[in-house]
């Protein structure tokens, strides 16, 4: 190098100007930093672990707070010992009118009381010289498949096969209906119907 080059380089140190850069180069970009050596990641994890950790204490705490925090009372709430003398009265009428309405209240379906079984068959009613029937109605089966055993109910008593009702005679049992007899004449009656119909 000559003097001169020499001399501007040194001026150029002095000034704090990059030699290059007064020549009027372009530089080239800087080098990438190093990647920082492995302590040194290890303890930024150990960092964002406690940042983590103290929130989740945190939020623990606020809710171990809220859990036990009182509640202001309001001055709504507050209730004279004449407002509590009223809604107990009030609370009272409202349970007597409800027992009254419980003691008023009719049964939706009624059930018939049963009727005694008769002890004693009825007496005979001999058939009329017109040939009417006395009017039975029957209101069930009870067919069971030997007829021995089955039975119906006519005006409200279960009668078996054989028996005598205002002097007609329960002959037979069937799923629809019964087979009666009165003065030699046998009629068959459906469940729900009378012997007059």
């Amino acid at each position: 190098m000559s003097l001169i080059q020499e001399a501007l380089r040194r001026k150029e140190e002095e000034q704090g100007v990059p030699p290059s850069a007064a020549r009027g180069q372009i530089l080239p970009p800087p080098a990438a930093p190093l990647v920082p050596p492995p302590g040194k990641a290890v303890s930024s994890l150990r960092v964002a672990c406690y940042i983590v950790l103290f929130l989740g204490a945190g939020a623990g705490l606020y809710s171990l707070y809220r859990s036990f925090a009182v509640e202001p009372v309001r001055e709504s709430s507050v209730r004279t010992s004449e407002e509590v003398a009223v809604s107990e009265e009030v609370r009272v009428l409202e349970q007597n009118r409800l027992a009254a309405e419980a003691r008023l209240v009719e049964p939706i379906v009624e059930i018939p009381e049963p009727r005694p079984r008769r002890q004693a068959p009825a007496p005979r009613a001999e058939p009329s010289a017109s040939g009417s029937w006395p009017e039975l109605k029957v209101m069930g089966v009870f067919a069971r498949p030997e007829q021995k055993n089955s039975s119906a109910m006519l005006d409200g008593m279960v009668e078996e096969v054989g028996a005598t009702v205002m002097g007609v005679t329960l002959v037979e049992v069937r799923q629809n209906g019964v087979l009666l007899r009165y003065g030699g004449e046998e009629k068959f009656v459906r469940v729900g119907r009378t012997t007059l119909r």
